[in-house]
C-alpha cells in the first residue's frame, strides 16, 4: 500500500495548478500532521480504509482502499474549489473514485473534507 499512496501524493505534488494554489507549493501537502503555522490553503491526507474486497480460500486477492483529504482554508469555497477539481481530475486520472465530502468549520478555518476510493490487487 505504501507505493500506492506514495505514487498517489506524488502525482499530485507534480500538479502545476495545485501547487500554485496551496501555501508552499507541491510541499504544501502533509501526511497525517501539519507543521501548520497559520499557512492556507495547505492539505493533510491518511489513509481511512484498506479493506479485503474478494477472497478464496482465505487468501485476499482484490482491496480496497480510501484516502481522505483535509483542505484547509480561510476562505472556504472561494480556495478550495480549485484545489478539489484539480484533485478530482489528477485522481479520477489514476483510477480513484470521489466517495464523499464534506465542509467543517474549527478553529477560524474552513475545512473541506474528501475521500477518494480505488480498488486493487492485494499484495
Amino acid at each position: 500500500m505504501a507505493n500506492l499512496i506514495a505514487d498517489t501524493i506524488k502525482k499530485l505534488k507534480c500538479s502545476k495548478t495545485l501547487s500554485q494554489a496551496l501555501q508552499g507549493g507541491a510541499n504544501g501537502i502533509y501526511h497525517l500532521t501539519i507543521p501548520f503555522v497559520g499557512r492556507t490553503p495547505t492539505i493533510q491526507f491518511s489513509t481511512v480504509s484498506d479493506v479485503p474486497i474478494l477472497s478464496a480460500d482465505n487468501v485476499e486477492i482484490y482491496r480496497s482502499v480510501t484516502i481522505r483529504f483535509h483542505i484547509l482554508t480561510k476562505r472556504g469555497e472561494a480556495e478550495y474549489n480549485p484545489i478539489v477539481r484539480e484533485m478530482n481530475r489528477i485522481m479520477a486520472e489514476i483510477g480513484w473514485s470521489r466517495v464523499q465530502t464534506t465542509e467543517i468549520y474549527e478553529d477560524g478555518l474552513v475545512i473541506k473534507i474528501v475521500d477518494y476510493r480505488i480498488g486493487v490487487e492485494a499484495e
